[in-house]
């Protein structure tokens, strides 16, 4: 039950976990993964060792740096930096 669309580019060692949908043109860099229920829209680009949580959502042609973590059912409306946490609705910075 994944949905991936086209010219999206997936790393090696990443995991596209069940029920997502991966819209157009995406690159998810190596060692990412996405939880289960994931929607990405177009133009979104996730860095190495990045990690999507269960339920979120990533709006179009937004960027996650390397090593930071997305959580469960938060919504991305903003590029987030490397190595954060970021959580909520709309999701917000809470660590380093």
């Amino acid at each position: 039950n994944v949905l991936i669309n086209n010219n999206t580019i997936i790393g090696n060692h990443c995991l596209i976990n069940s029920s997502c949908s991966i819209d157009h043109d995406n690159n998810f860099e190596n060692f990412s993964s996405v939880a289960p229920r994931v929607v990405t829209g177009g133009n979104v680009f996730i860095k190495k060792n990045s990690f999507i949580g269960i339920g979120s959502i990533i709006k179009n042609r937004i960027t996650i740096g390397n090593n930071t973590i997305i959580g469960g059912n938060s919504f991305v409306t903003k590029d987030c930096l490397s190595n954060s946490t970021y959580v909520g609705s709309p999701a917000k910075k809470i660590k380093n």
